[in-house]
């Protein structure tokens, strides 16, 4: 993990659920290698999901980052993203 974000500025960790829950991906380093909210996507496949992230690096990269208070179509051609804060709570595990 520490090598990627070294060499890319960033990592995508893939957890699949085993719990009938939906697996997700995430990102590790964009805040401190871009100043960018890490992202966390859900319910699509460890490839795709990676891919996605990665168009989200791409930008947090050119300096150019998405604006997480509005919907982007950026990302996904034909189709909108919202972005959705996560509580601290939940950050935090609690």
């Amino acid at each position: 993990m520490l090598g990627n974000i070294e060499k890319h500025g960033w990592h995508c960790n893939w957890v699949e659920t085993k719990d009938g829950g939906p697996s997700f991906a995430y990102t590790i380093g964009l805040f401190s290698s871009y100043g960018h909210p890490e992202i966390i996507v859900f319910g699509f496949g460890a490839d795709f999901a990676h891919e996605l992230l990665s168009e989200v690096a791409a930008f947090a990269m050119a300096r150019q980052p998405l604006d997480m208070n509005l919907p982007t179509d950026q990302l996904l051609k034909g189709f909108s993203c919202l972005f959705i804060e996560v509580p601290t709570s939940e950050k935090e595990g609690h």
